[in-house]
């Protein structure tokens, strides 16, 4: 089938790269999916002794529920396709610093937390050592004030001068803004620290909970 042909010239590590390859290449997601959805139904049934569809079959079996998926879907009206927007890595010599809020309660977060994540950044990146370094984080109005040192009476106004002070432990301070789907590492990692007790600090090394988006992230560099 056409969707496996690239197997003959391109190769994965896991299964994060295969999902981001697929993505970036604008191939059949829908298919894939079934397709995933297919193997992994085949193995619970052999798993438990189930009947089913023998393994020969299951690509023809996948497309077949494919096709039935598509009769009876609703027809979509056509839409402009979305960017897909994934991390980038900074220059030589420079270090990009991600960083996001998130709060105790399901509330929406605020301009404050946002603003508050970014001046912690640059306080971690002065205690490590960092010289030269991008903020990045994914809130328009916090990267907005840190770029124009502009914030009047707004409620965030002290935290972003707080930023201001400790930019001056660097030779180069850059800003940069990103959409959700750019900071996704950041945002799970600060979703995480809402439910640890203490400060914990990870050099070097990867939480487990985050991994599979790291995985993503290099993916989509490498290719």
């Amino acid at each position: 089938m056409v969707l496996w042909r690239f197997r003959t010239h391109t190769s994965f590590q896991c299964f994060g790269e295969l999902m981001a390859w697929i993505i970036k290449n604008d191939r059949d997601l829908e298919l894939f999916t079934m397709f995933v959805w297919s193997i992994w139904t085949q193995w619970n049934q052999l798993r438990t002794q189930q009947s089913c569809c023998p393994t020969t079959q299951l690509a023809q079996f996948a497309k077949d529920r494919f096709n039935e998926f598509k009769a009876i879907k609703p027809v979509a009206h056509p839409r402009q396709r979305q960017q897909w927007t994934s991390w980038s890595p900074p220059a030589q010599n420079v270090f990009k610093i991600k960083y996001d809020g998130a709060l105790y309660s399901n509330t929406n977060k605020s301009v404050e937390i946002e603003a508050l994540a970014a001046a912690c950044a640059l306080e971690f990146a002065a205690d490590i050592g960092l010289d030269n370094v991008i903020v990045e984080g994914d809130s328009l109005v916090v990267t907005q004030a840190l770029k124009t040192k502009v914030v009047g009476l707004a409620a965030y106004g002290l935290l972003i001068k707080d930023a201001f002070s400790l930019a001056g432990n660097f030779s180069e301070v850059f800003y940069s803004h990103t959409k959700r789907e750019g900071n996704k590492v950041a945002h799970c990692l600060a979703k995480l620290a809402v439910n640890l007790a203490e400060c914990v600090i990870w050099m070097e090394e990867v939480p487990p909970t985050i991994y599979h988006l790291v995985q993503v992230d290099l993916a989509l560099l490498v290719q």
